[in-house]
């Protein structure tokens, strides 16, 4: 009998306008700000409900 592929799952799309995002990649684009933000690339995201309706205020 042979063996079934797995397949993987398709990457996320984080072009999407941020209200169609899952909660999942609303965390995801968060974490990786706090990241850049930890190095010294990026600017302090502040809260995570302050980013959130940044993001909502930016696309509106």
């Amino acid at each position: 009998m042979a063996a079934k592929r797995k397949v993987k799952p398709p990457k996320p799309r984080l072009d999407l306008p941020w209200t169609e995002l899952t909660k999942s990649q609303q965390n995801l684009i968060y974490t990786r700000a706090l990241q850049e933000y930890t190095i010294g690339k990026g600017p302090n995201p502040a809260t995570k409900a302050e980013f959130f309706r940044a993001k909502v205020a930016a696309k509106a």
